[in-house]
């Protein structure tokens, strides 16, 4: 599992010095070895049988949250987007609930680099890509049951960006269905947000989640 880690990090020293198509490379090298290291385990990680076994807090992981560099802003300059690439440490087991985080983290990062190209170059392609990719981060996560800070911010963050492509899209059901998981998961820790969160983050998210069902087919349009 080191692989992963070692390629999801070169990955995001590339996003941080903006070489985006060489950190695709990286980060779908990340994937293949992702790939590789899940055969290992069982094929269904989230099978109840599973999770079951298992204790519902993951153990330690180590992640680091890297500032963005650029501001990298939606043609919606109302909605805030967190858009910062996370760093893995060498992996201290080799639990499945570690695997599952790992994997997400992975795939939240290919997700943010997507979402960046989509937004900056306005095409849905790149968008579409980071969608597939936000979802399948929070498959890994719902699957397994995990809940620490990293699995918060993860979960928050995605349903976040995730809302922002719904309705570029034009799918305002979609994009309020995301607002309101990631409202759900603000009210969840309420006065520990900021243990977590920058003030500048935790007003960004807020702000997005009190668009929720005041966003209309028209503003979408």
């Amino acid at each position: 599992m080191s692989c992963i880690n070692k390629f999801n990090n070169e990955a995001v020293a590339l996003v941080m010095n903006n070489r985006h198509p060489r950190a695709i490379q990286k980060f779908h090298e990340a994937l293949v070895q992702m790939r590789g290291v899940m055969r290992a385990f069982p094929k269904d990680l989230s099978a109840p049988s599973y999770v079951a076994s298992r204790p519902k807090t993951a153990p330690r992981h180590h992640v680091v949250i890297l500032p963005s560099q650029a501001d990298h802003q939606s043609k919606r300059e109302d909605m805030f987007l967190y858009l910062n690439p996370i760093l893995l440490d060498e992996p201290t087991n080799l639990h499945p609930s570690t695997l599952a985080l790992y994997c997400a983290v992975t795939l939240f990062n290919v997700a943010i680099l997507y979402h960046i190209e989509g937004v900056a170059k306005g095409r849905m392609r790149f968008l579409d890509k980071a969608q597939q990719m936000y979802q399948a981060s929070l498959h890994f996560l719902n699957g397994q049951g995990l809940w620490n800070d990293t699995v918060f911010l993860l979960s928050l963050a995605a349903h976040n960006n995730l809302a922002h492509i719904e309705l570029e899209k034009g799918t305002v059901e979609a994009s309020n269905g995301h607002l309101g998981h990631a409202f759900e998961l603000l009210q969840s820790i309420k006065e520990r947000a900021l243990d977590i969160l920058s003030d500048s983050e935790l007003h960004g998210f807020l702000l997005n989640s009190s668009l929720q069902g005041r966003i209309s087919s028209a503003a979408a349009a």
